[in-house]
């Protein structure tokens, strides 16, 4: 039994949340509660029945919809409208190479994106769209959804996986495609992907991951980094972090510039930031630019 009273920070920070389906859900759930922006930036009906247009009522309009306060201030009937839904096929794929494994402050980038799919999951299944995870072609309930997130298996490089990452592009619906990555890749492999999946008209949206440490090669007190892709073993110096910083800045300029003239939407994330604010400042963006999810 998990405690209601137990904090996202603790969650995040325990190993056990991203292998139990019902401790992930808990923590989707209590931060999905903190956020306060939708997926939609049209409102759908519900029991509330939330509108924003009005029309003149004409003989055999459904009473039920008249404006009765409009009516008692202009002495017209109007009838309200519900704005056009636009309902998508939301395709969740995460970088399942081994540098996701890299950790800072007690959590690792593929935890991070497997919380921040799972919060994904839950917004838009509760908006009734469409929910897909990696190359599998099953519209999932979130019990599936939770299932296959707490099961991702890790392999040493990308294009191990490479099969399976087409697989996903190469079906008929059009979906929004949410890739969550650090985008370490060695010949382009990732970017042509990326770009024949725009190419194919589905909405590509990247999540570039990294940590506040590794932006900055901070790594002063260790002698030697291990690449967790290849297990490559290299020496640090002063000159080679020097190095390292100014290849971190100019690869997210480049990365964002090349993204943007391909039609990908790119939002850079680190795993540093309170996890509940990167979700925030993304959905409220999407919002704003009108964006349907």
């Amino acid at each position: 039994m998990i405690s209601s009273t137990i904090t996202i920070k603790q969650l995040l920070v325990d190993e056990q949340t991203f292998k139990v389906a019902k401790q992930l859900q808990l923590l989707a759930h209590k931060t999905i509660i903190q956020l306060n922006a939708g997926l939609h930036s049209t409102k759908k009906m519900s029991n509330n029945f939330e509108f924003n247009q009005f029309k003149s009522y004409n003989p055999g309009d459904d009473l039920r919809l008249v404006d009765w306060k409009t009516y008692g201030k202009t002495k017209k009937l109007y009838i309200k409208q519900a704005p056009k839904v636009n309902n998508i096929a939301v395709h969740l794929i995460p970088d399942c190479s081994n540098s996701m494994l890299y950790e800072e402050e007690g959590i690792s980038k593929i935890n991070f994106t497997i919380y921040m799919f799972a919060c994904l999951a839950n917004l838009v299944l509760k908006q009734q769209d469409e929910l897909y995870f990696f190359n599998n072609k099953k519209n999932l309930t979130l019990k599936e959804a939770l299932q296959l997130l707490t099961n991702t298996a890790m392999v040493n490089k990308w294009t191990n996986n490479k099969q399976q990452y087409y697989q996903s592009i190469y079906q008929n619906k059009k979906k929004l495609i949410v890739y969550c990555s650090d985008l370490y890749e060695y010949n382009n492999e990732m970017m042509k992907w990326l770009k024949l999946a725009a190419a194919k008209k589905n909405e590509v949206l990247v999540f570039h991951m990294s940590g506040k440490k590794e932006a900055g090669y901070d790594f002063e007190k260790a002698t030697h980094l291990k690449d967790l892709e290849t297990g490559q073993i290299t020496r640090t110096s002063k000159s080679l972090r020097e190095k390292a910083k100014i290849y971190f800045e100019n690869k997210s300029s480049s990365l964002k510039n090349n993204f943007t003239k391909n039609g990908i939407k790119y939002y850079k994330i680190s795993m540093n930031e309170t996890p509940i604010n990167a979700l925030s400042k993304f959905l409220i963006n999407r919002n704003n630019n009108a964006n349907a999810f």
